[in-house]
């Protein structure tokens, strides 16, 4: 072994004892925090339907295309953050009580975008189990692209509602033990959250299929395609196949419609799985402020769109699967 690669493996291990070190003195101080978790995510909750209220206003005054398209596009936009949401969810984030916590997931964020809490936690923790690996539930997502055009099939199976319905049918007809376990209840609760959107737009467009065009179509389309650009920003591992969690350094722009709420301290997340999605910037300054310097595969200052655009010209001048 070269001199160089001996100085990155010392350096490696170096890293990840501080970062063992870190974790527990960072859990240690956490746990002197006092948090009001269901406040803050009502504020986030809130926060998130704001432009979508706007442009409803806006619709119910001014029923043309123009209206109808910016509306379905800020529709997706809104899917992904309450998708962002969802995943705060999942990890107990929203109320100290798990069942309140689990109540308000679903009623508030999950079910408004034909989802379910619990259905989500079960394919999510096996992400956390088994990032990286082949087994891991989303390594369809950033670990199966050996040439530039495997990502754009992947992309235009995103645009047309294949991934969507894939989704679908893998988390809630394929056996998870979670959708055996919902209660009755939650079927129930999604028709009736369903109709109240469907109607609200019939209201709003004049059209029964408004729900169809301006709900459905944009859940099953943007929200998808911004996942797939954010997961290979976040856990690409590269041609040296190195398993990456990567924190994003982000703009405003990227920060309300790709991975808002803290999402994009993607690292500390996985480095910490126990800290909520509001104090993750506070994780963040805690690893810089005890001079841990976060790797390639753990920190990425490009952002997602500039990051996202460097893996396709990588793969790009790749003629032949990788080994």
């Amino acid at each position: 072994m070269s001199d160089t690669r001996v100085l990155e493996a010392e350096t490696s291990t170096i890293t990840d004892l501080a970062l063992r070190q870190a974790r527990k003195d960072l859990l240690r101080d956490l746990a002197h925090t006092v948090d009001r978790p269901t406040a803050v995510f009502l504020s986030r909750y809130f926060l998130t339907l704001i432009p979508l209220m706007f442009v409803g206003v806006m619709l119910a005054w001014w029923t043309h295309p123009v209206a109808l398209v910016l509306f379905a596009i800020i529709a997706g936009f809104t899917q992904n953050a309450l998708g962002i949401l969802m995943h705060e969810g999942s990890h107990h984030f929203f109320h100290r009580n798990r069942k309140t916590n689990d109540l308000l997931a679903n009623v508030l964020v999950c079910l408004p975008i034909l989802n379910t809490v619990q259905g989500y936690r079960e394919q999510h923790f096996e992400h956390h189990r088994h990032s990286g690996e082949e087994i891991d539930p989303y390594h369809e997502l950033y670990g199966q692209y050996a040439t530039r055009p495997d990502v754009i099939k992947g992309l235009i199976a995103d645009v047309f509602g294949v991934s969507a319905i894939r989704s679908f049918l893998r988390r809630y007809l394929g056996g998870a033990q979670s959708s055996k376990d919902l209660p009755r209840w939650m079927f129930f609760a999604l028709l009736a959250e369903q109709a109240v959107i469907a109607a609200l737009l019939w209201r709003l467009t004049g059209s029964p299929l408004a729900w169809v065009f301006l709900w459905v179509l944009p859940l099953m389309t943007i929200p998808f395609v911004i996942n797939r650009v954010r997961t290979i920003a976040e856990h690409y591992p590269g041609f040296e196949a190195l398993p990456a969690n990567r924190t994003t350094l982000v703009g405003i722009i990227e920060y309300c419609c790709v991975a808002p709420y803290g999402y994009s301290h993607h690292f500390e997340h996985h480095f910490a799985p126990n800290v909520p999605y509001y104090r993750l910037g506070w994780a963040h300054s805690y690893l810089k402020d005890r001079g841990i310097q976060l790797r390639s595969h753990e920190y990425n200052t490009a952002g997602y769109f500039s990051t996202f655009t460097h893996v396709m010209t990588e793969l790009g001048g790749v003629s032949a699967p990788r080994r």
